[in-house]
């Protein structure tokens, strides 16, 4: 009786032990799915090889061990992969870990409850979330839309279709082709090297932050930019840019075609380069209170349309200045009509044809045009 009961003993350790891990290799076609839903989260790094196979490895440590459950099965779709814990205890408490080889054209489907989401050099459809954990994702094609309640976000490497997004945490999409848009509810988003290192064009550069500054060093295809609170920053843009914050400066070194960019509350500066005959080249600048300043080729056609408003307190701080000939009026009476009190320095002009419309607003700031 004692042998059976030590026998019994020693299988309940080894059952509750092959319930926290998993070791499973499945022969499988490419471009079917790994279909991972862990209940209890756990950090997932995959990544692509040349086999026929998938080849899961997965470990659970910590108090509740004993009652989560790994499991993974073939289907008709592919593989599905899943956790789940069968204990009592309202708090659940345990670190999962996966390491998964797929074959590298393989679709990748992941809902976790949290933990960190790598994926390497895999060419397919990414879609999903997990609820905490950042996400490393490099070497990738296909398309993409994946998501994080709160963590980094890093995209590099990668020709892909499609969207990242993160609830709180950094975005940061370099060397990446095709046309992904990165968000973030609190943080910052930054662009890098849209060309890539083989150098093929991206799409347009859509880029959102609900409380952080946008940097985009290369858009070759153009840019949209909107922040709800932060600085936006542009290297070298191409055909267009559309920016927008509700608080920061715009800071544009170089855009070859048109722009429109607007701050509630900061300096807008914007250096316009290329071939001025080519393509369209309007402009249109605001800020709610700050400094505005436009430098453009020197044999741009141009109709120029500036207002300078300032409040009771500021006469005679702010001025219209222009390396091209600008007709100034100032009003004479203050105006009511928009909160405080206010006078108006309009200023107007023809460039050459005056093809280009070059409308410029600002309130309590200086309005400067610069030559090339």
């Amino acid at each position: 009786m004692k042998s059976i009961a030590i026998l019994c003993a020693f299988m309940l350790i080894c059952g509750s032990a092959i319930a926290a891990e998993i070791h499973q290799d499945f022969q499988v076609e490419s471009g079917k799915m790994l279909d991972i839903n862990l209940r209890t989260g756990g950090d997932i790094h995959i990544e692509g090889w040349n086999k026929p196979v998938v080849s899961i490895n997965g470990y659970v440590r910590g108090r509740d061990r004993e009652d989560t459950e790994l499991r993974a099965e073939q289907t008709a779709q592919g593989i599905y992969l899943k956790s789940r814990y069968h204990g009592d205890r309202e708090n659940y408490t345990s670190k999962s870990e996966f390491e998964i080889h797929v074959p590298d054209r393989f679709n990748v489907q992941i809902e976790s409850m949290g933990g960190k989401v790598t994926i390497y050099n895999v060419e397919g459809n990414f879609d999903g979330r997990t609820m905490g954990g950042a996400l490393e994702l490099s070497g990738l094609k296909g398309k993409i839309s994946l998501s994080t309640m709160g963590g980094d976000v890093h995209l590099t490497k990668s020709h892909l279709d499609g969207e990242v997004s993160t609830m709180g945490g950094e975005v940061l999409i370099e060397e990446v082709t095709g046309n992904v848009d990165g968000s973030t509810m609190g943080g910052k988003v930054i662009h890098k090297n849209a060309a890539g290192t083989d150098g093929h064009a991206t799409g347009e550069v859509e880029m959102s932050s609900m409380g952080g500054a946008l940097e985009v060093e290369d858009a070759p295809a153009g840019a949209d930019l909107n922040t709800m609170g932060g600085k936006i920053s542009v290297g070298s843009a191409k055909d267009h840019v559309r920016a927008k914050t509700m608080g920061g400066d715009i800071r544009i070194d170089s855009i070859d075609g048109w722009v429109r960019a607007e701050t509630m509350g900061g300096d807008v500066t914007v250096k316009m380069t290329g071939d001025p005959s080519q393509g369209n080249r309007e402009v249109e600048l605001i800020s709610y209170g700050g400094d505005i300043e436009l430098t453009v080729p020197d044999n741009l056609a141009m109709m120029l349309d500036l207002e300078l408003a300032y409040t009771k307190g500021k006469a005679g701080m702010y001025s219209i200045k222009s390396d091209f000939p600008v007709q100034t009026k100032e009003s004479e009476s203050w105006d009511y009509d928009d909160g405080s009190p206010r006078k108006y320095i309009h200023g107007s002009g023809k460039v050459g044809a005056g093809t280009h419309h070059v409308r410029i607003r600002t309130i309590n700031g200086n309005i400067t045009l610069r030559k090339l």
